[in-house]
């Protein structure tokens, strides 16, 4: 599926947030590998390794930058569905149909 015609995201966009997927997989995996080692999240405060604080710290800014660019995105998107809903009514004329009814309920 390609983007219709309007749609405020970009290839770039797409390729960016699969990066981001993409880094946060891998980093997951290694922490999750370096947790096993320790007992599991559990045991990580009571073992001595710093590495793996760090990388947890690492992961869960990556994750919040990941949420933030995602709000963004779903932002982008929200403005332009809203402008594209105020100029469909500006062309049409307003909230009811365009015979002077009112919409949902049959001409009489």
């Amino acid at each position: 599926d390609w983007p219709r015609e309007g749609w405020p995201l970009t290839a770039q966009d797409a390729k960016r947030v699969g990066d981001a997927e993409q880094v946060i997989q891998a980093s997951l995996q290694g922490l999750s590998g370096r947790l096993d080692a320790l007992g599991g999240l559990g045991r990580l405060h009571e073992s001595s390794d710093e590495a793996a604080l760090e990388e947890m710290t690492v992961l869960n800014e990556l994750m919040a930058s990941y949420s933030e660019m995602m709000e963004q995105y779903t932002a982008k998107v929200k403005r332009l569905q809203r402008k594209a809903g105020k100029a469909k009514r500006k062309r049409t004329g307003g909230g009811g149909t365009a015979t002077g009814g009112v919409a949902g309920q049959a001409p009489q």
